[in-house]
């Protein structure tokens, strides 16, 4: 199998010792054009034999089996040789480990690649987990993970293991009556938060596992609550709501069903999205006229301090998500370009810019979430005459389509994992959440 391969990456370190848990979460990011592999656990054992004559032999899953010419012997027990694994954030899982006298020395990925995760040089048996994002661009791409070991004599010695992305499969946890928007994932990645218009008709914060299963009703209002957005310890849910006669911000918390209102202006205050560090939570305003960008310092669920202004233009702003793990920056859609797009400021300037592959004048872009690092953009996007969901990789402006459907596909929203993107859709009639992964 071929692999793509790119200019010389010179900052590929092994990989993070820890648990695989621990691992998908700290998950290594690759530039390029890609997706994730998913965990492969199950997978019978194989073992990659390294030294002069290179050959493959099986054995259990604890078992290293030593080539016979006296160089390092290597055991992998996933992926295997060759597997063709989907998913979003295209993960390659699993874990290597040697023989008493052999250190693995080195872990890569060669091809469109990089990584931003280290460990100790000679660790006998490091799990690993690479997050890669090539096959959202090119789904033809194979994968070679180098493997570098090095025995007590000094000899080392160097293997590849290719696997295969694949295209994200579609899965479907809605109920197919009430109309259910707005999704927004765990940190954990393993519940969602979204809107549901019950028996009353007005929208409801609710939460459910990602395997549809067990939905749990967390605000009840006969008035509105929608645009639910998580705290980064999981322990509060924030929501804009008009219980209290116009749009404001309000938490709750998840322990005590305990409320508190952020804000308190007269005019409408919504689409709030909390900061990566948990201080923040931005929102859209209409307080000084039109529609602009704000956020307000939080502490505990409860507010701490005063609004913030981040744009300051005549057109109108929305739907504000930050970018990057510290939330250095703030993405929104504007009409700006008469036709809604993506554009970005980085606080305290209140100068925006576009972002580039979210900017067409002809379309409009929307429902703006970035991956957990700010590498990649998901957007919906209505280039072919309805709303779908794309991908976008703003530093070079490629884009290309993730779910199309002749229905509507909106609100996309990023596991902070990087593995699954859940989104609204009515492509049953009804508004309902998918995900992607």
């Amino acid at each position: 199998m071929s692999v793509a391969r790119a200019a010389p990456y010179t900052g590929c370190q092994t990989l993070s010792i820890a648990t695989d848990r621990e691992n998908r979460s700290r998950m290594m990011h690759f530039f390029a054009n890609g997706l994730r592999t998913r965990s492969l656990h199950g997978f019978p054992a194989l073992c990659l034999l390294i030294g002069a004559g290179l050959g493959f032999g099986c054995g259990s899953k604890n078992q290293v089996v030593d080539p016979g010419d006296g160089g390092p012997s290597i055991l992998i027990t996933a992926p295997l040789a060759g597997a063709s694994v989907s998913g979003i954030g295209f993960y390659v899982t699993g874990s290597v480990a040697a023989s008493d006298s052999v250190s693995i020395v080195r872990m890569s990925i060669e091809g469109d690649a990089y990584d931003s995760a280290t460990s100790a040089l000679g660790a006998p048996s490091i799990p690993f987990s690479f997050y890669v994002p090539s096959a959202l661009f090119d789904p033809s791409v194979d994968l070679a993970i180098v493997i570098e070991g090095v025995d007590n004599s000094g000899e080392k010695s160097t293997t590849t293991r290719t696997v295969d992305p694949r295209e994200p499969a579609l899965r479907f946890i809605g109920f197919g009556s009430d109309t259910e928007r707005e999704p927004a994932w765990s940190p954990g990645g393993d519940e969602i938060a979204y809107t549901s218009e019950g028996d009353l008709g007005n929208r409801d914060i609710y939460v459910i596992d990602e395997l549809g299963l067990t939905p749990e009703q967390i605000t009840t209002n006969v008035n509105e609550d929608r645009s639910p957005t998580w705290s980064p310890d999981g322990q509060y849910i924030g929501f804009a709501s008009n219980r209290a006669g116009n749009w404001d911000i309000w938490t709750v918390n998840r322990s005590t069903d305990a409320l508190s209102q952020i804000t308190t202006n007269g005019a409408s205050d919504e689409g709030p999205a909390w900061s990566p560090r948990g201080d923040e939570i931005a929102f859209h305003s209409k307080r000084d006229a039109n529609a602009n960008i704000y956020s307000v310092g939080v502490l505990g669920g409860a507010v701490n301090g005063i609004p913030e202004r981040h744009t300051a233009v005549a057109s109108s702003e929305s739907l504000a998500v930050w970018i990057g793990k510290n939330g250095e920056k703030l993405a929104f859609e504007s009409n700006q370009n008469v036709s809604r797009d993506i554009w970005m400021v980085t606080p305290p300037d209140v100068t925006i810019t576009s972002v580039e592959g979210a900017n067409d004048p002809a379309f409009a872009e929307t429902d703006p979430h970035y991956s957990r690092l700010g590498d990649f953009l998901v957007m919906a996007y209505n280039r072919n005459a309805n709303f779908d969901i794309w991908v976008v990789h703003p530093p070079s402006g490629t884009k290309r389509v993730l779910a199309a459907n002749p229905a509507s596909d909106r609100e996309p929203v990023w596991s902070r994992q990087g593995d699954k993107i859940a989104f609204a859709s009515n492509r049953n009639g009804t508004y309902d959440i998918w995900i992607l992964e």
